[in-house]
């Protein structure tokens, strides 16, 4: 049974295709594209393209037309789904591969094959808006990010400097801490060398006394003996 047009649905993702160019239909949700014969002629040159045995064992789409699980075939590395009698569905990006332009892009390519002279229809300049003010809204974002990543960047930077500072007041205060500790240790052990010291000279000046009164006695002796001779 055949969906009419404007009814068909995403062989992906289920969603309606929208209508691009007048044979070409594009999913929103997936972006993946739907050519129908006449596009698959005008833009690689047979309605039958690629062309090629198909990869049995990869089958799993059906054809927004007509509903039969189309033929996986393999081209220039992709593998795309194929409707023998109604078009061509290419995931996001293979229709940029098979063009040779970038994805961004790809249906302002297929639309100058298909109808060079012609202007582009509305859809495609909306879906060219879209993408501007996607670009626009996604540089937006990327500087916002870059700012704040700037401002935290600054303030980490900040943080570590104020960090820096503190551990070296906590280094200097520790310093002298330690130095004040070993000064107190030094003037306690010059305090008790200068004990010992007093203390010894009060023994010196005894021992000189005694050494005075000895020589004294011997004195008196020698002279007691001078008397007796």
């Amino acid at each position: 049974m055949y969906r009419e047009a404007h009814v068909m649905l995403c062989p992906r993702c289920g969603d309606m295709l929208e209508r691009m160019l007048e044979i070409v239909h594009s999913c929103a949700r997936c972006e993946g594209i739907w050519l129908d014969r006449r596009a698959v002629q005008k833009a690689f040159g047979n309605p039958q393209f690629p062309l090629g045995p198909s990869v049995w064992w990869r089958r799993e789409l059906s054809c927004p037309i007509c509903s039969t699980v189309m033929a996986a075939i393999e081209v220039e590395g992709l593998l795309v789904d194929r409707c023998a009698q109604h078009g061509l569905w290419l995931d996001h990006g293979e229709l940029g591969r098979l063009l040779g332009a970038p994805t961004v892009i790809e249906l302002d390519e297929l639309h100058r094959l298909l109808a060079p002279n012609a202007p582009p229809p509305q859809a495609l300049v909306d879906r060219r808006a879209a993408r501007k003010a996607d670009v626009a809204r996604r540089q937006r974002e990327l500087d916002e990010y870059r700012a704040k990543v700037l401002d935290e960047q600054r303030r980490l930077e900040q943080e570590r400097a104020a960090l820096q500072r503190r551990v070296a007041a906590e280094e200097v205060a520790e310093q002298k801490k330690r130095l004040g500790e070993l000064r107190d240790v030094a003037r306690g052990e010059v305090a008790t060398a200068e004990r010992r010291l007093a203390v010894l000279r009060e023994q010196v000046r005894a021992g000189e006394t005694k050494l005075q009164a000895a020589c004294d006695r011997l004195l008196e002796i020698e002279r007691a003996i001078d008397k007796l001779g």
